[in-house]
């Protein structure tokens, strides 16, 4: 699957490309796990990832895990 047009169809911020690309990489990864490897400020992460919701780039699933929609 090749996602580079999707992300530039996005239009992220910076650091919700850096987001995106670590849950791509990962699969599927906790909030807890994002929070160690991106060193964001917890709010921010909130925020961050309920606007990658939002735009559907992103779903949470059951365990508290992000993964890529679709």
């Amino acid at each position: 699957l090749n996602i580079e047009p999707l992300i530039r169809s996005y239009n992220f911020t910076d650091s919700q490309e850096k987001l995106f690309n670590t849950i791509k990489n990962q699969g599927a990864i906790s909030f807890d796990a994002l929070f160690e490897s991106t060193q964001m400020d917890m709010g921010e992460l909130m925020l961050e990832l309920f606007q990658l919701e939002m735009m559907k780039a992103i779903e949470q699933r059951a365990g508290n895990l992000y993964m890529i929609t679709g």
